[in-house]
C-alpha cells in the first residue's frame, strides 16, 4: 500500500499522458456500466466452456488464478458458506455492521438497497448472503442447479497480492458481462480463518483463495434487479496538490474537505479485516515433551525391578563388595530421590495429556458441526431453504452446539 499508516489508501494513479483510444476500452467503459450483482437463483442455460475459458483467461491476465468447482465440490463449498454465516451471525459487531450497511434506499450513494436483496431465501445449493432481513426483489420459485462456482486465488496472501485479486474480479466481470454471463461473489466462506482452509483445499493447497463467484447465463428477456447505486468518483479519489503529488507526503499535505476530502467516514464502522489464520490451543512445550517422556522411562517397572534384585542380591550375597548392606541406605536415598523428581514430571505429562485430551474433544465437535452443515445442505438441496423442518431443527441444534461449545 502507498501509506501503511492509512489502510484506506488503496494505490497513487498518475496520469502521464494521453493514450489512443481503442475499441476495447470504448466497449468497457460501457460494460462498466452495465455490470451488477444478481442474487436471484440462476435457472437459464448452462455456462459454455468457451466462456469459463475466457473468463479464466481474463483473471489470469491479471496475475491471479480461477478454479472452477467440480459437481462433487459443492457440498463442500455450501458446507463452509452455511457453517461461516453462521458464525457471523452469532457476532454482535459484524451484524451491526451488515445493518449500517444494508437496507433501506440508501440515497447516499452507498451500501446494499432493499431491491437488490431477495425477497425470500433463493433455492440454491450453495447459501447467499444472509443479510439478516429480506428484502424487495421478486424470487423465481426455481432451483439454481444449473450454476457454475469458482474460487478465485493466488500466490500469496499480502495487501497487493489482494489488490490484484481485486483487479482481477473486475477484468473478470467484465467479460462476463460482454459474454453474457452472471457474476455474484460471495464472500462468507473466506471470511473466516477455518472455512478459508476449506476453500483452499478445494483448490488443492496451490494458493490463497481471496472470493469465490457464482457463474450463471443470464436471461435475456429479464431486465434484471435494479442497479446498487455507487459512489461518485469525486468520493473515492483524492485530487492531490502538486506538493502531495510527490513522494513523501505529509500528513498536513491533504486536501481537505467534508469526510476527508471524499475518503470514508471516520465514523462509518470499518471495512471486515481479510482472516487471520487462528493459532492452535495446543502447544507443544518442552516441559510438556520432557514430562511425558520421564514419565516413559518411569514405567518401566522390568527394567527398575530387575536392578533392586540385583542390588540387594550383592549385598546380602557378596563378602567383599558390599557397598550398601542392610538395611540399604543408599538405596532407600534413592528412592525418595527418584520420587522427589517423579511427581513434577507426572504433573507435567498429565498436564500436556489434559492439553491433548481438549483438543481432540474440539477437533471431535468441529468434524461433528461440519457433518451437521453437510446435512443442512444436502437437504436444503433436495427440499429448498423453506422446508419447515430446517426452520425448525436448525435453531435447536444450533442452541445445542453453542451449548456445547460454550462447555469446551
Amino acid at each position: 500500500m502507498p501509506d501503511p499508516t492509512d489502510p484506506g489508501h488503496l494505490a497513487r494513479l498518475r496520469v502521464v499522458g494521453r493514450a489512443p483510444v481503442e475499441l476495447r476500452a470504448v466497449r468497457r467503459t460501457h460494460t462498466i456500466r452495465l455490470r451488477h450483482t444478481d442474487r436471484r437463483p440462476v435457472t437459464g442455460p448452462a455456462v459454455g466452456p468457451d466462456d469459463l475459458r475466457a473468463i479464466t483467461a481474463a483473471v489470469q491476465a491479471e496475475g491471479a488464478w480461477l478454479h472452477i468447482l467440480r459437481p462433487d465440490q459443492l457440498l463442500d463449498l455450501a458446507a463452509a458458506a452455511s457453517h461461516a454465516q453462521q458464525a457471523e451471525t452469532a457476532d454482535p459487531a459484524w451484524q451491526a455492521e451488515l445493518a449500517c450497511w444494508t437496507g433501506g434506499t440508501r440515497p447516499a450513494g452507498t451500501g446494499v438497497p432493499d431491491d437488490t436483496i431477495p425477497l425470500r431465501a433463493p433455492q440454491t445449493t450453495v447459501p447467499g448472503r444472509d443479510f439478516g432481513h429480506h428484502g424487495d426483489l421478486p424470487v423465481s420459485t426455481g432451483h439454481g442447479r444449473i450454476a457454475v462456482y469458482a474460487v478465485l486465488y493466488g500466490p500469496n496472501d499480502q495487501s497487493v497480492d489482494w489488490l490484484r485479486a481485486g483487479e482481477a474480479l473486475s477484468s473478470a466481470w467484465l467479460t462476463a458481462v460482454e459474454l453474457g454471463v452472471s457474476v455474484l461473489p460471495l464472500s462468507a466462506a473466506v471470511e473466516m480463518a477455518g472455512t478459508r482452509q476449506s476453500m483452499r483445499r478445494l483448490a488443492a493447497d496451490l494458493g490463497h483463495p481471496y472470493l469465490v463467484l457464482r457463474l450463471g447465463m443470464l436471461d435475456t428477456d429479464d431486465v434484471g434487479p435494479p442497479h446498487a447505486p455507487r459512489l461518485p468518483a469525486q468520493q473515492r479519489i483524492d485530487r492531490p496538490t502538486p506538493k502531495a503529488s510527490r513522494p513523501g507526503r505529509a500528513e498536513d499535505d491533504r486536501p481537505s474537505g467534508p469526510k476527508g476530502g471524499g475518503r470514508h467516514d471516520p465514523a462509518s464502522p470499518p471495512t471486515p479485516r481479510r482472516p487471520v489464520p487462528a493459532r492452535s490451543p495446543h502447544v507443544r512445550t518442552t516441559p510438556g515433551r520432557l514430562g511425558h517422556l520421564g514419565v516413559r522411562v518411569l514405567a518401566v517397572h522390568l527394567v527398575q525391578t530387575a536392578v533392586v534384585a540385583v542390588w540387594i542380591a550383592i549385598n546380602v550375597v557378596a563378602v567383599l563388595y558390599r557397598w550398601d548392606p542392610y538395611p540399604f541406605i543408599l538405596l532407600n536415598l534413592l528412592f525418595s530421590t527418584q520420587a522427589a523428581y517423579a511427581a513434577p514430571l507426572i504433573l507435567l505429562s498429565q498436564n500436556r495429556q489434559a492439553d491433548t485430551d481438549r483438543v481432540k474433544a474440539e477437533h471431535d465437535y468441529q468434524v461433528n458441526q461440519l457433518a451437521l452443515q453437510y446435512l443442512i445442505a444436502w437437504h436444503r438441496d433436495t427440499h429448498g431453504a423453506d422446508c419447515d423442518c430446517i426452520r425448525h431443527a436448525e435453531p435447536v441444534v444450533h442452541g445445542m452446539l453453542t451449548a456445547l461449545a460454550r462447555d469446551l
